[in-house]
């Protein structure tokens, strides 16, 4: 699955919960959400946060990107990337 972000909406993180997520625009009008864990590696937020937007992505588990019913309420998510889903980035947008 290919995607276009186009601005990062929210880049936060949550000691508390332990984890961390960046909140991104897509070219759609849709939210996707990556989510890390706070304090970790979290390969795909820090690719995304030193990227010119707008970039293309893909998806290497586009099922696994579901959202909760939590996640769309609070983040207004139609995707949520869990940090073991492999991103992606195509630099020739």
């Amino acid at each position: 699955m290919e995607l276009v972000l186009t601005e990062i909406v929210e880049d936060s993180s949550s000691a508390e919960k332990e984890t961390c997520w960046l909140k991104c625009r897509t070219s759609s009008g849709g939210m996707v959400v990556f989510w890390g864990e706070f304090g970790g590696a979290n390969r795909n937020i820090v690719s995304l946060r030193n990227q010119a937007l707008p970039i293309v992505i893909e998806l290497s588990d586009p099922e696994a990107c579901i959202p909760t019913e939590w996640e769309r309420s609070r983040y207004k998510a139609s995707l949520s990337i869990p940090s073991n889903v492999v991103v992606t980035i195509n630099t020739e947008y």
